[in-house]
C-alpha cells in the first residue's frame, strides 16, 4: 500500500476529494439530481429498446412516433424500391395499422423490440431529460448483466417480404442518435450475472409473442433484483451471510395479500434490511469499497475478496498505512464537509484510528465513510424507491414491504422453473435462490391461486407431493 498516492488522489484544492463508483460502477443512480429519475409514467418499453440496442451488432435510431417509422418507410420505399405513389399509399396504409395500431410503434416481432424509443414525459424540459437518462442508465445497467454473451441480430423473427421490407426501411439511411453509443459497463454480482444469462437464453428460446409480451417483466425484475442484492452485499454485515456468492433473501408477500405489521415481510422484509438510514448512506459504503480497491489495486464489491486482496500481505507491513489512511480520512474529510453551505456540520465524535488488524481497519473505515457522508448524498433513496415502487414495492401503514402481483408471480414460477414440471417445494427453493422468501400463509394463498388456474396438480389421492407448471 501507498499512503502518499492514496492521499494524492483523494486530495484537490488542499482538500479531501469524494470519489464514487471510481472503482467499479455499482448502481445506474447517483446523489445528482435528476440523475437517473424513473417513475411508472416512464413505462417500460424504453429500457427495453435501449436494452436491445445496446446489444445488437446493427446499431439503429430509434423510432420516436409513428410519423418518424412512416417517414422512413416512404422514403425507402421511393428511394430505394421505387415504388409508384400509389403502391407506396396502399403499403403505407398496411404498415401504420400494423406498426402504430394506436398510434405508437408496436414491435411485431422480437426484431424490432430494438426500435423501441426512451419514453419523454411531458412537461418541464428537465423533467423530460432526467426522465430519459433514467431509462438509458437503467437499459445500460441491464446490459452489463448480459455482456457480449447474446447474439440478439440472430433473434427469431418473421421473415416474409412485407416484414423485410420494413426492417430494411427502419434501418436504412438514418443516423444513429446518441442513445446507440456504447453502453455505461456496470459491475454486476456474479451470481445475478448468471442466472439472468440462464434466464435470458431461456427466455430468447420461446416463440417471439410470448418473448415480446414478457420481455418487459423480465427486464424489470432483473433490473430491481440485481440492485437490491448489490445494494445488500456492499453492506459487510449482510455480505457475511453468502460472501458474494448467492442471494441474501427478504421475505415477499403477495400484492393484494393483507399483512400484519407483525409479519414476515415487516420485520424481515425491505425495512428491516434496507429501512433507517441504509439506503440513505449507500455512499459511504460505496466511499469504503472505492477506498479498499484504490488501496489493492482491486476491482469488486464483494467483501470477502476485498479481505483476501488486503491479505496478501502481512497486516504488519500496512499497519502505520491503515492507520495514516484513518486519520487522514477522518480529519479531512470532516473539514471539508463542514466547509460546505450546502451540508449539515459532521458532529461526531472522532474515533481512535489505530488499527490491529484488517478487520478492524475495514470495520472503522467503513464506519468513518458512513457517518461523515455529506448530508446532500442522500437522493439516490428517491430514486431507488421510484423504481421499484412501479412492481415490487409497497407502503402499507407506514412500512415498505416487497410484494408481488399474480401476473409477475406467474411470470417468475415460469422463469425460475424454466417452464418444467417442478415439486412445490422445490418452486419455493429456486425462488430463494433469487433472495425471495414467502411465509406460510403467503404460500398458502399462492397455492390457492395456482389451483384456481389449473397449474398445480398432486401426484397422488393423498397430496403428498405437489407438482407446479406454468407455461407462458
Amino acid at each position: 500500500m501507498d499512503f502518499s498516492k492514496f492521499k494524492e488522489y483523494y486530495t484537490k484544492n488542499g482538500k479531501f476529494k469524494d470519489h464514487f463508483q471510481d472503482s467499479v460502477i455499482l448502481l445506474p443512480m447517483t446523489s445528482n439530481i435528476g440523475s437517473c429519475d424513473y417513475n411508472e409514467s416512464c413505462g417500460l418499453n424504453g429500457i427495453v429498446g435501449g436494452f436491445f440496442r445496446n446489444l445488437s451488432r446493427e446499431k439503429v435510431s430509434p423510432i420516436d412516433n409513428e410519423a418518424d417509422a412512416i417517414d422512413r418507410i416512404n422514403k425507402y420505399l421511393q428511394d430505394e424500391i421505387q415504388m409508384s405513389d400509389d403502391d407506396i399509399k396502399d403499403f403505407i396504409n398496411i404498415a401504420r395499422n400494423i406498426l402504430c395500431p394506436d398510434g405508437k410503434f408496436q414491435a411485431i416481432d422480437s426484431s424490432f423490440l430494438k426500435y423501441y424509443p426512451f419514453h419523454s414525459s411531458e412537461g418541464k424540459k428537465s423533467t423530460k431529460d432526467k426522465f430519459l437518462r433514467g431509462q438509458e442508465k437503467i437499459a445500460d445497467y441491464v446490459s452489463s448483466m448480459a455482456g457480449d454473451a447474446f447474439d440478439i441480430d440472430s433473434a427469431k423473427g418473421r421473415a416474409d417480404l412485407f416484414t423485410t421490407t420494413i426492417k430494411n426501411a427502419l434501418q436504412s439511411g438514418f443516423k444513429v442518435k446518441k442513445d446507440s453509443f456504447e453502453p455505461e459497463h456496470y459491475y454486476i454480482l456474479p451470481f445475478v450475472k448468471a442466472q439472468f444469462r440462464d434466464d435470458f437464453n431461456w427466455l430468447l428460446g420461446k416463440q417471439d409473442a410470448v418473448l415480446i409480451k414478457y420481455i418487459n417483466s423480465f427486464t424489470y425484475f432483473y433490473a430491481c433484483y440485481s440492485i437490491l442484492q448489490t445494494l445488500l452485499h456492499i453492506d459487510p454485515k449482510n455480505d457475511e451471510e453468502k460472501e458474494g456468492k448467492g442471494a441474501i433473501c427478504l421475505y415477499s408477500t403477495l400484492s393484494e395479500e393483507k399483512i400484519s405489521m407483525k409479519g414476515d415481510a415487516v420485520t424481515k422484509g425491505w425495512d428491516s434490511r434496507l429501512g433507517k438510514d441504509v439506503i440513505e448512506k449507500t455512499f459511504g459504503r460505496i466511499q469504503t469499497i472505492d477506498i479498499i480497491n484504490f488501496l489493492t489495486d482491486s476491482d469488486t464489491c464483494i467483501y470477502s475478496e476485498l479481505m483476501t486482496q488486503l491479505k496478501a500481505e502481512p497486516f504488519e507491513q500496512n499497519k502505520d498505512v491503515c492507520e495514516k489512511v484513518l486519520q487522514f480520512y477522518q480529519t479531512e474529510k470532516r473539514k471539508t464537509v463542514n466547509s460546505r453551505k450546502t451540508s449539515k456540520e459532521i458532529t461526531i465524535k472522532d474515533i481512535l484510528t489505530s488499527a490491529e488488524s484488517y478487520e478492524e481497519f475495514v470495520k472503522k473505515l467503513c464506519s468513518l465513510c458512513i457517518n461523515m457522508q455529506d448530508s446532500n448524498y442522500t437522493r439516490m433513496k428517491k430514486w431507488i424507491y421510484n423504481l421499484f415502487s412501479i412492481g415490487f414495492l409497497s407502503l402499507r401503514r407506514g412500512k415498505y414491504i416487497l410484494t408481488v402481483d399474480n401476473d409477475m408471480l406467474i411470470f417468475l414460477i415460469a422463469m425460475i422453473t424454466h417452464e418444467e414440471k417442478t415439486k412445490l417445494k422445490d418452486m419455493y427453493a429456486k425462488f430463494r435462490s433469487y433472495g425471495i422468501i414467502f411465509n406460510m400463509n403467503t404460500r398458502r394463498i399462492i397455492e390457492q391461486y395456482l389451483l384456481k388456474l389449473n397449474l398445480l396438480e398432486r401426484k397422488s389421492d393423498s397430496g403428498e407431493a405437489q407438482y407446479v407448471r406454468v407455461i407462458l
